[in-house]
Parts: C-alpha cells; structure tokens; sequence
C-alpha cells in the first residue's frame, strides 16, 4: 500500500475536500484526485464519495482513516522530530497573513529571512476579514484580534502587540477632542464587516465592549483611512496605520475617557508540535518587526 497515497487520503478527509487538501500539500487538485484514485484501484474498494459541493467517506473508506490516521499521525510527529535535529531549516513554508497588515515591512523581513535560510522555499498569501477561511491550510496564519479568538482547531500563540485609537477627519464636528465612550452613541463610523463592537480597558483592567452603530462598512483598512481623512465619519485604526496622515494634520485623534484595547498578532499552528522552518520564521518576525515599526 502507497504510503504516500493514504497521507494524502487522510489529509483529504481530515479538511473535507480535494481542493483544501491540495492546497495544504502544495499539489494540483487534478494530481490529488489522481492519486486517490490510484489508493481505491490498490485496494479495489471505493473510498470516497465525491461530489462537487460535498465529499463523503464511504464505509470502507472510514474504516480505513479511523485505523491508519492515528498511524499517520505518528509518523508526522517522528518526521517533524527528525526535521527539528537538522542544522538548517528547510521545505515548502506556507503563510497567511491579514490584507494591509504591515505589508511592507513584511514584505521587507520576507526577503530577509529568505536571505537567512535560502533552503525554505515561502509562499505568502494575505486575506481580508477578521479570520480566515482555512487557517488549517497553511502551515502559520497570522492574526490581528482585540478580542478573544473564538474556538478554532489551531493552536494560537501571542506574539506582539500594537495600540490602536478611535480617529476622525480633522474637521470633524461629531465629537469634542476629548470625550466620553456614551458620546460615540449616534456617531457616523466607519466600520470592518460584521464589526459590532469596539473594545474598551476601564481603569481597572477590565473591557468594556462598545456596540456600534450601522454606518459605512469596508473590508479595506486603506480604504477606512481615507474614508475617515474625507469626514465619513469615525473609524478605528491602529495607531502605526494612522501614523503619517496624523502627521499631516489630516487626522485627528479622538481623546476618550478609556483607551482602546490594542490589537495583538497571533499566529495559529495546525499542530502543537511545528516543524523547525516553522519556528525559525515566527522568531524571526518576532525578533525583528519591532525593529521595523519603530521606522514608521
């Protein structure tokens, strides 16, 4: 039996479909399928039922991934233990990272990692939202939370974390310089989709969750900027973003009674045991964006 053939099996069912699975083990779609194909004619049994919009195992197929999954399982581990003894990090390394997020700069430490450990081959991808679709498709995610992470079968790490403020066009009238959280009531914001509230730390330490009123609604934090900068009304921006056009004078900081919680960076594992090339590149963002940000 293909042994390669019943990873890609398991991993197939493990995310529910060719497509997901494809992308996580870096092969076309029509190579996956064919390679399952090949694990059912080895075996003379039909494995999967497949469909465009679902796909099932069939009773021989679950019986197959209920035994060898844990098998499958052990011998990751044993490789991913193997990996960490070598000297150098290598292999595919496939990143997620939220759109707008520092893209420069992380552009920059990219390269410069790369530079570091030429045998790691990185694909970065950015998507838009609060989370991913599928943080489980790639081997690191990034995320940007002022709140807790719901319940999500990664493993999530804290790295960094960044202030954030409510701000407005400098010839905004809805609020004085300096107010209190009940004078965000009736305000005209700007808003990220399906954001509801904007979170507060009282004196004590404790939050104070906002709801916000319905107004414009962009997925894009550049967009939001330059929303805010032509008077649509408030948004929420972490301060590095908001850094050059405050400058300018064509933002203005609203001053209010409780500080905004600060946006942390998370990153989100698949598995509580990473491959080496895994550790070395959230070590290095970690050891060196601070070195960046504080360019800005």
């Amino acid at each position: 039996m293909n042994l390669d053939n019943l990873r890609r099996f398991v991993t197939t069912l493990e995310l529910g479909s060719v497509t997901a699975a494809a992308k996580m083990l870096n092969l076309p779609k029509s190579s996956l399928s064919r390679h399952l194909t090949q694990l059912e004619q080895e075996l003379n049994l039909k494995l999967l039922d497949r469909h465009p919009r679902n796909l099932k195992a069939t009773e021989a197929g679950q019986q197959l991934f209920d035994e060898v999954s844990p098998l499958i399982q052990g011998l990751n581990d044993a490789e991913l233990n193997i990996e960490n003894l070598r000297a150098k990090p290598r292999g595919f390394l496939s990143i997620q990272a939220p759109a707008e997020f520092m893209s420069e700069e992380m552009a920059q430490l990219s390269v410069e990692f790369l530079h570091e450990y030429p045998d790691i081959q990185l694909c970065f991808t950015q998507y838009t939202g609060a989370l991913p679709n599928n943080p489980q498709q790639t081997d690191i995610c990034f995320v940007l939370h002022d709140a807790p992470l719901p319940d999500i079968d990664s493993v999530a790490k804290a790295l960094i974390s960044f202030p954030q403020s409510v701000y407005c066009s400098p010839h905004c009238d809805q609020l004085p310089n300096t107010a209190t959280l009940d004078a965000l009531e009736g305000s005209k914001m700007i808003l990220q989709a399906d954001e509801k509230f904007w979170q507060f730390r009282t004196g004590n330490n404790q939050r104070l969750s906002v709801p916000l009123n319905v107004g414009v609604t962009m997925n894009s934090q550049n967009m939001r900027l330059h929303a805010c900068v032509r008077g649509l009304g408030l948004t929420r921006l972490p301060d590095y973003a908001a850094e050059t056009m405050l400058r300018k004078g064509s933002l203005k900081k609203i001053k209010l009674n409780h500080p905004m919680v600060a946006l942390t960076l998370s990153v989100l594992y698949r598995h509580r045991q990473v491959p080496k090339k895994v550790q070395v590149f959230v070590e290095f963002i970690q050891s060196n964006i601070g070195r960046l940000q504080s360019r800005l």
